[in-house]
């Protein structure tokens, strides 16, 4: 770090990180206060800067507020023949952005300015160091007492000292009640523990921006009530846009392959069913003009078997990629819809208890209704199973899917559930994964148990 110019406040900045707490940089009021030029700080340790009997004492708070982020105070004396006392301050910039730095702060009463001048002095220094634009709020008059110029201008205000009230206004109506309750969080923090909120503000005549603001306490009163906090406000915009691009690409991407799904269904039943057909007449037309001995009657009875086997498949297959039309029955209806069909196609025996009110967000009804065609299928293909139970339901702002087989003994499972296994498994985790839902695999009554869970906490 280089030479700390320009500054009227007597403060130097200290890696605890480094063997014997060196001093990195510090302004000329504080090599002006200590009475040593520059080359007898910078580079040094605490220990060739200060009186051996004030360096325990300052080395103590330089560790205890790295170790704590917290403000530490103490007093100290000058390496002078008068031996002057003054208290040293160690304040943590571990939170403002200058990495796991101290700053020592001497404060000499009548003589340096303001506490509340040296820091607001200290956050005009290190904002360049962070995209976080920084600000001190004082709740007992709902106002900001220090505001960064660059928050104050994209806010549209000429002063740094602003009222909640004022504040509120740049914000979108829809978001206020957020900014609102973070500011009442403020009040209820406790030592060290931060509150952090987004919310959309504007300046006139301009859009609205994204702002994430997150502060902790940075003085209490006499009585121990939070008085000021210090806080980082950054926009996010941009990060927000990007969200908004990839959702927009993820649905995309989900309809095109929706649509691809049910093209090549339809093409497997209109073209490739037929084909099988055709080859199973042609088979039958020739058992019927010629005579065949016992091993080609049996050879043929296998082909037309295997041809039987194939085109039910296909007809499933078919099935599973052009389901029924989920976008204009909703998820219930479409789940009994397709379980109604699949058990047509593969004798099982399917029941489907859902609501047939509930109605959720889109991209859950489509990855729901996949991973419970993929379940029945993984249930046909895999498993002995007769009879499937499936049950759709939602509570406590968790929707739940199950379906369950009684494919296998008590006890048995066909894989290990806490492996990923193929690509249907790990495709429904994925489904999940994409809106922070999770897939449960476990054993059931008489075979598998599978249960999506996906979080959603609007009214259904």
């Amino acid at each position: 770090m280089g030479v700390i110019d320009g500054l009227p406040l007597p403060f130097a900045l200290v890696d605890p990180a480094q063997s014997g707490l060196k001093f990195l940089s510090a302004t000329e009021p504080f090599l002006a206060t200590l009475g040593l030029p520059r080359t007898a700080v910078e580079g040094r340790d605490l220990a060739q800067v200060f009186l051996a009997e004030a360096f325990p004492r300052v080395s103590d708070a330089v560790m205890r507020c790295a170790a704590t982020c917290q403000t530490v105070r103490v007093r100290a004396e000058r390496q002078t023949p008068k031996r002057d006392v003054y208290d040293v301050v160690a304040h943590p910039l571990a939170d403002l952005g200058a990495g796991d730095l101290v700053a020592l702060i001497i404060e000499a009463p009548l003589r340096q300015p303001s506490l509340m001048a040296q820091r607001q002095a200290l956050l005009d220094y290190i904002s360049p160091l962070s995209p976080s634009m920084y600000y001190i709020y004082d709740l007992p008059s709902s106002r900001t007492q220090y505001m960064h110029r660059d928050l104050a201008a994209m806010l549209g205000f000429a002063a740094e000292s602003m009222e909640l009230a004022q504040i509120l206004a740049r914000v979108h109506p829809e978001d206020q009640p957020i900014l609102n309750d973070h500011v009442a969080a403020m009040s209820s923090l406790s030592d060290g523990q931060t509150t952090d909120a987004v919310v959309r503000v504007h300046a006139p005549g301009s859009e609205y921006r994204w702002v994430r603001s997150r502060c902790r306490i940075l003085r209490r009163a006499r009585d121990g009530a939070v008085r000021l906090v210090v806080g980082a406000a950054s926009d996010v915009t941009e990060q927000y846009r990007q969200a908004e691009e990839l959702d927009r690409a993820s649905r995309a991407l989900a309809l095109a392959e929706i649509e691809e799904r049910r093209r090549v269904g339809r093409e497997l039943h209109d073209s490739t069913a037929q084909h099988l057909l055709a080859v199973d007449l042609s088979l039958a037309a020739m058992e019927r003009r010629n005579a065949f001995d016992s091993a080609d009657m049996a050879t043929l009875r296998e082909l037309r078997s295997a041809l039987s086997a194939a085109r039910k498949e296909i007809r499933t297959l078919s099935y599973v990629l052009h389901p029924p039309n989920l976008e204009g029955r909703g998820l219930p209806a479409a789940i009994k819809a397709f379980a109604d069909g699949f058990a047509r196609r593969t004798s099982l025996d399917i029941t489907v208890e859902a609501d047939p009110t509930l109605r959720l967000p889109e991209e859950i009804e489509h990855a729901l209704f996949r991973i419970f065609q993929e379940a029945l299928m993984n249930v046909h293909r895999h498993t002995a199973a007769t009879c499937v139970c499936c049950a759709m339901s939602w509570r406590d702002g968790v929707v739940r899917l199950d379906v369950e087989d009684n494919g296998r003994q008590p006890g048995e499972l066909p894989f290990n559930p806490a492996q990923e296994t193929g690509v249907g498994i790990a495709g429904m985790r994925a489904r999940l994964k994409q809106f922070g839902g999770r897939l449960i695999l476990e054993r059931g009554a008489s075979g598998l148990l599978l249960r999506a869970e996906a979080p959603f906490l609007g009214e259904p």
